[in-house]
Parts: C-alpha cells; structure tokens; sequence
C-alpha cells in the first residue's frame, strides 16, 4: 500500500510526467520532460522515494538503464506484469498481460520482472 507524504510541486510534477505517459520514464527523460528546472540528483532521489513509497515501479531495460512507471492497482503484488522495449525506438512499456509468479518451496519472492526485448507495433508498421 502507498504511503503518503506532503508532496512539493516538483514531486507532484514528476509524478504527473509518470501519469501522462504512454511508456516508462528513465531518470534522463524525466529531466528532459519537465518544465521546471530539477538537477539529476534531485530527480533520482524523487524516483527513489516514490518507488519505496509504491507509487512507482522500476524496471532495467536492456540498455542497462532504469525505467519507471506509475503502479496501478492492474499491477498488484509481486508487480509481475510484461515490460516491452523496442530495439528500433527504445521505448519500454507495461504490457498488460499478467505473469504468474511459481511457488518455490523454501523460497518467499518478493519481486519479480520480465522484460521482452523485439520491435514494437510502431516500428514494425
């Protein structure tokens, strides 16, 4: 369950950026983004805390790079849905398929990620 903190207007901003977009965010392409002036820094330690917080949700694209996306009630749990990214554009989106995480005896997984690296609808048409 999210907890909730008093937010600034940069906070805010940050997490309507995440909200209004299509496809995850890396930390370079939030600062890109936004209209106010945030210094890289300050932005990783937003994107820290919102995702401790559970607002967001991360995950490491192909590229080494971490994205971030708004958490959905759809994306429950473990957070084990399906990341796409593009080979062509780079972009890496939430999928909307469920994956099902396996029970391992002796094992209490907290986490999971599955990224599908190909070329998305966009870059195929």
């Amino acid at each position: 369950m999210p907890v909730t903190r008093r937010k600034t207007d940069r906070q805010k901003e940050v997490l309507n950026l995440l909200s209004r977009s299509a496809k995850a965010l890396s930390a370079d392409d939030v600062l890109e983004l936004l209209s106010l002036k945030i210094n890289k820094v300050s932005v990783y330690r937003m994107l820290s805390r919102f995702e401790e917080d559970g607002a967001i949700h991360s995950i490491m694209g192909s590229d080494g790079r971490m994205y971030y996306a708004l958490h959905t009630d759809d994306h429950d749990g473990l957070n084990a849905h399906v990341h796409f990214q593009c080979k062509i554009c780079r972009s890496l989106e939430c999928v909307d398929t469920a994956v099902t995480i396996p029970e391992i005896n002796g094992y209490a997984a907290e986490s999971a990620q599955l990224l599908l690296v190909g070329i998305c609808g966009r870059c195929t048409e």
